[in-house]
Parts: C-alpha cells; sequence; structure tokens
C-alpha cells in the first residue's frame, strides 16, 4: 500500500521539478546539426537560440567545449549590444548548474540574468526567472522563500496573460507542497494547473504535469486514481515526439508497480524504458533506469544488479557527471556489503570519498571567483554608465553652444557649469578607479590563501590516504594517520569558511542587524565547541560573565567574535593552561568590555601592531595553522558595532584580547 509518508514520491518529484527547468536541453539532438542551425541563424535572436541549445548538449558531454560555446556565446551577445541575448545565455547557464547541483552558482546567474530583464523591462523574462529561483530555494529547502518567489512569477504570468506560464508555476508550487505533507494545498496547485492544461496544446511539460497528480493522489493513498493517471499518461505520451514524457511515465508506473509489492510487472516496465532510452540515445535518462532497476534486482539478482550499476557507471564518466556518479559508487558499495566483501566495499568508498571533496573544492573555489568576478562586474558597469554620463553631457554643450552663441554670457554660464560637473564627475570615476584596485588587492590575497594555507594540507592528503592504504601500515600507524587527515580536513574547512566570510563582506559590505541581545548563551555555546579540543590539551577554560548580561550589538557578529578569540585562545595556549573570559563594566563608560586571556606564548612587540591585518598568522602551540582573516573580520565587526579591539601580549607570558559593545541601555540614536 502506497502511503504518504513514502520517500519514493518526494524523491521523484526533484527529479520532476529538474526535468521541467531542463526541459528544453534534450541530448537527442546530433551537434552537427545544432553547428548547421548556428552558422544558418540571419538574427540575433537565432543565434542566441542556437546558443542555448549547443550549451545544453555540451553540458554533460564535454567540459572544454562547454565552457568554449559559454565564451562565445556571451561575447557575441556584448558585441551585438544585444542585453537580452545576454540575459537569456546567462539563464540557461543557471538552469544548467542547478541541474547539476551547483545550487548557490545557480542562483547567482538566474539573479544576473533578472537584472538584465528588469533594465528591458522583459515581463516574461522576469517571471520565468522569479519561477526558477523559486525551484532553486525549494532545492535548498527553502520553502517560505520558494513561495514568495512562485507568487512573484504568478502575478506577472496573470499580468501577460501567459497561461503556459501560470500552469508550471502552479505545478510546481503543488510539488513543494507534497514535498513538506501538504495535501491539501498539494491537490488545490496542481488540479489548477490541471485546469490550465486543458486550454493548452499537449506537451512534454502536460504529461509531467499528470504524473505529478498522480504522485499527489499516491501521497495521499488514493492507489486507484494515481493507476488511472499514471495509464493514461503512458497512453497519451506513445506517440512521436515525445520520447522524454513517454519514458518518464513508464518510469512513474514501473515505480507504481514496486511499491504495490508488483516486482516482476515493474521490472517489465523499467526494462521497457530502458529499450526505448537506448534506442533513442538518451544516456541521461538510461542511465536513472538502469540505477533504478539495479535497486530492484539487488537482493535477488546481485550481480546482475552490479551489471546494471556498471553500465550507469560508464554513461555518468562519459557525460562527466560526476554527482550522478557518486550515487552509482554509493550503490555499488552497498551491492559488495550485501555480498560480504567489505574489502572493495571499503576500497569504494575511499574512491567516493576523493570524488566528493573534489566537487565540494572546485565549487568551493568557484563560489569564491564568483564573488570577486560578480564585484567587479558590477564596478565595471559603474564605470561605463558614468563615462556614457559624460559623453552625452559634452555633447549637449556642444548643441547649446551652437544654439547660443550669439549669447556670450549665456555660453560664460553654460560652460561653467559643465566644468564644475565633469570635475565631479572625473573625480569620482578616480574614487571608482581607487576602489577597484583595493578590491584586485584583497582579490590576490583571496588566491594567495588558496595558493599557500589551503593548498598545502590538500596536497597532503593523497599522501596521507597512500600511506594509508598501504598493507604494510599498522593499525597504530593508521590510527595516527586518520588523526592527522582529520586536522588537515577541518584546517582546510575552516579556512574555505573563512574566505567564503570575507568574501561576501567584500562583495555586500558587512550587514547590520543590531538588538538587545543575552550574552550567556553564546558565551556558553561557543566553550561546548572547543570543549573536546581544550580536553585534549587539558586546559581550562574559565567563564567569569555574568548570567543576566546584556549588551546592544549584533548577535551574529558577537557570536562570531567570542568563537574566533576562543579558538585564538586555545591555538596559543600551551597544554595544562588556562583561558578566562571576564567582562568589565567601568573601563568605558556606556559600553561593556569583555576579555578573553590565555597563559600561552604571547605575541612579540612588533607583531602587534599588525595583527588585525590578513594573512598575518603564526602556528599555535600544536603547530595550528591559522590565515588571520578571523581577527581581521573581528575587528571589522567590532567597528561596525560602534566599539574597539585591542591586545594586550608579552612574548612568552600570555595574551588578553578586550573588546567592547554598547550596554543595553543605550539606543541607536543615542549611540
Amino acid at each position: 500500500m502506497l502511503t504518504s509518508c513514502n520517500p519514493f514520491w518526494k524523491h521523484k518529484l526533484v527529479l520532476l521539478i529538474c526535468l521541467l527547468m531542463n526541459i528544453s536541453s534534450s541530448g537527442q539532438s546530433r551537434i552537427s546539426q545544432l553547428l548547421s542551425d548556428l552558422s544558418k541563424s540571419k538574427t540575433d535572436s537565432q543565434k542566441i537560440e542556437s546558443y542555448k541549445s549547443i550549451l545544453s548538449y555540451y553540458s554533460s558531454r564535454n567540459v572544454d567545449s562547454f565552457s568554449y560555446f559559454t565564451d562565445r556565446a556571451i561575447d557575441f551577445a556584448k558585441k551585438s549590444n544585444y542585453p537580452l541575448g545576454e540575459g537569456i545565455i546567462f539563464a540557461q547557464l543557471g538552469l544548467i548548474d542547478e541541474n547539476q547541483g551547483r545550487v548557490d552558482l545557480a542562483k547567482q546567474r538566474i539573479n544576473y540574468a533578472l537584472g538584465i530583464y528588469r533594465e528591458q523591462n522583459y515581463l516574461k523574462g522576469i517571471a520565468e526567472m522569479n519561477h526558477n529561483l523559486g525551484v532553486v530555494e525549494g532545492r535548498k529547502g527553502n520553502f517560505d522563500v520558494a513561495i514568495k518567489y512562485f507568487v512573484s512569477a504568478l502575478k506577472l504570468y496573470d499580468t501577460i496573460i501567459d497561461n503556459h506560464g501560470l500552469m508550471l508555476v502552479y505545478m510546481n508550487l503543488g510539488n513543494l507542497y507534497v514535498e513538506h505533507d501538504d495535501t491539501i494545498n498539494a491537490a488545490k496547485y496542481l488540479l489548477l494547473a490541471e485546469n490550465i492544461s486543458k486550454k493548452l496544446p499537449v506537451e512534454d511539460a502536460t504529461i509531467s504535469l499528470y504524473n505529478a497528480i498522480g504522485v499527489m493522489y499516491a501521497s495521499k493513498g488514493d492507489t486507484q486514481k494515481a493507476h488511472q493517471y499514471f495509464l493514461n499518461n503512458l497512453s497519451l505520451s506513445n506517440k512521436p515526439g515525445f520520447n522524454n514524457s513517454h519514458v518518464e511515465s513508464i518510469i512513474y508506473l514501473g515505480e507504481f508497480y514496486l511499491n504495490s509489492g508488483s516486482i516482476d510487472k515493474a521490472l517489465e516496465y523499467l526494462e521497457q524504458g530502458l529499450k526505448i532510452v537506448q534506442d533513442n540515445h538518451m544516456p541521461e535518462m538510461e542511465s536513472n533506469i538502469l540505477m533504478e532497476i539495479a535497486q530492484v534486482t539487488m537482493d535477488k539478482d546481485p550481480v546482475k544488479a552490479m551489471a546494471y550499476v556498471d553500465s550507469a557507471r560508464i554513461i555518468a564518466e562519459n557525460t562527466h557527471n560526476n554527482y550522478f556518479l557518486l550515487n552509482v559508487y554509493k550503490t555499488k558499495i552497498e551491492i559488495f556489503k550485501r555480498q560480504n566483501d567489505y574489502k572493495e566495499a571499503l576500497h569504494l568508498t575511499d574512491i567516493r570519498q576523493k570524488l566528493a571533496d573534489s566537487i565540494f573544492n572546485i565549487n568551493k573555489v568557484k563560489e569564491i571567483t564568483s564573488i570577486a568576478s560578480g564585484y567587479e562586474i558590477e564596478k565595471s558597469k559603474q564605470r561605463i554608465t558614468q563615462l556614457e554620463v559624460i559623453n552625452k553631457k559634452n555633447a549637449t554643450e556642444r548643441n547649446a553652444t551652437i544654439v547660443v552663441g550669439l549669447i556670450i554670457l549665456s555660453i560664460l554660464l553654460v560652460l561653467f557649469f559643465y566644468y564644475r560637473k565633469t570635475i565631479n564627475l572625473n573625480r569620482r570615476l578616480k574614487t571608482r578607479e581607487k576602489e577597484l584596485e583595493e578590491t584586485n588587492g584583497m582579490k590576490d590575497k583571496l588566491f594567495s590563501i588558496i595558493g599557500h594555507d589551503l593548498r598545502a594540507p590538500l596536497a597532503r592528503i593523497p599522501a596521507i590516504l597512500d600511506i594509508y592504504d598501504d598493507p604494510e601500515t599498522t593499525d597504530e600507524e593508521k590510527t595516527f594517520m586518520f588523526e592527522h587527515l582529520k586536522e588537515h580536513t577541518k584546517a582546510s574547512l575552516e579556512t574555505l569558511d573563512k574566505l567564503l566570510y570575507w568574501g561576501h563582506s567584500l562583495m555586500k559590505g558587512i550587514r547590520l542587524n543590531q538588538v538587545k541581545m543575552k550574552t550567556k548563551p553564546f558565551i556558553n555555546e561557543n566553550i561546548e565547541l572547543i570543549k573536546i579540543k581544550a580536553a585534549e590539551k587539558e586546559i581550562a577554560i574559565v567563564d567569569k560573565t555574568p548570567d543576566n548580561l546584556s549588551i546592544f550589538a549584533d548577535n551574529a557578529h558577537f557570536d562570531f567574535i567570542v568563537r574566533n578569540l576562543l579558538a585564538n585562545a586555545l591555538k596559543y595556549t600551551y597544554p595544562k593552561g588556562s583561558i578566562i573570559i571576564d567582562v568589565d563594566n567601568a573601563l568605558r563608560p556606556g559600553f561593556v568590555v569583555f576579555s578573553v586571556k590565555d597563559n600561552g606564548v604571547g605575541i612579540k612587540s612588533t607583531a602587534i601592531a599588525n595583527i588585525f591585518n590578513p594573512l598575518v598568522s603564526t602556528p599555535g602551540t600544536a603547530d595550528e595553522k591559522g590565515t588571520g582573516i578571523g581577527l581581521m573580520l573581528c575587528k571589522e565587526f567590532v567597528t561596525k558595532n560602534g566599539g574597539e579591539i585591542w591586545v594586550e601580549s608579552m612574548e612568552g607570558s600570555g595574551t588578553t584580547f578586550f573588546f567592547s559593545f554598547r550596554n543595553d541601555i543605550l539606543t541607536p540614536a543615542s549611540a
């Protein structure tokens, strides 16, 4: 019996959303035909559409070709002075990123396209981007944010009377509510979409909608209606041009029988779908069906199941779909475990972990690069706008001089006016150039950290793993290597997190949300975070702060400062030392002064002046690594909240960091 909590249906709805977003990127077209269409395109819009199809084709087949045609498409749109074309390409790149799991990068690209569409007042494009952002936020689990984007898209589609767009948004709203087990609202929106679909010609999206309705009924436990929809969709899609939706319908029907306990019937439909995708050269769908069949046959015939998984692995490797490859390795590991072949399972676990780490690190670097690049793009656009203003003003000046050539006084006044305007604009332009130079300097520092402090520990990981896998390595040595590996991994993650925090502060500025807040919960929480590490070094942590102490501050900033200063104190305190957290309400009137004191290595007097600058750091007592970014952000956060931070230290005798926040009596106005 199918139930509302069946995880299969939720999983399938996520796949359905991705399919709808990327429904135009079918891999059936041959690249020779796509390139021929590009060369024959006569208008800018035709060329952009051809580039879209080429990018979709190469997105999962050839990374180099994908990058090459991406650059060509964007360059063409800019040289042709076709901003809508640039927006369309970035929207397509966002869809591809979302479909391949890079949701944060997808969100950035979709937002960039949305900005262009707003500048061009392209309402349909604005509606599409709001819809796509709703899908991205829904996939990230941000339910409320996704709903807001979907509502915005609905309003625009209703304004321009776009029934197709309305149908898609209502469908994804319904899917989102099914995800959250709200079958009442799910039924409401899916049936609204069904009513609209009756006014439109049948297409792939229509059949996907009806499959979603079948899933909704299955989630409610109404198997009869669900079965009716799935059978109807199979018949409706069984015609030329509907290969995608026909295979989708076969999969849903097969899974329906599987969850009803009819294993043989389920396999019959899944194998029927496999033959269709193999005959029509649809590698992505083929790999998905292969994995479905492997799951079904795993218990009964593990050897046959492994053959299906290996076929899916080959497709994933050929299409460079590393996210899907992770799932393939997970299934292979499960099969080996069921066969009690733990040695091979462990070997594949190591391979899968290396692949996962590779994907994670690549995405992190892309995100950091995107932050810097996005900031530079915005600054460049501002400079171009300023130059255009200057040119327009100069043209107006020349025209005015011709018109009022005989009126000397008027000419002098106009010249004086525009002379002053030009000086102001040039001054502002120089300011922008200086800001851009500072940003480039910060970017260089970012990548210096990546190349030095981040690459070094990551580069050691393969060597550690090789030693770990060596048969001659003893269990004691393996334990030591494992602990060493954990330390390198933690150091790398800490560096990445701080780099991202810094990059976002450079791009968007430090946002301030000051409130009256209790300090004790944040201090207790951060002491708990380092308690295990402190115990390993036999370091005592003493909290002397009052239980009822309140301040006026941004709680996220206060939390970051306490966490970073405690971590630094732990890093530079010798084993069996102590760390003391205290406050002083009388040191600075109107402020609460916090102190974090250790009896560790101390700081050289020559280094104190630069202690809050990035890239200034020394190893801890256990050779812990750092970048100096944390103290730099601490200073920025304290200053932004109206306080001060300073340090007192003597080499060999310990260090005390002081920082102040306004007490809770003051308000922003009085402060």
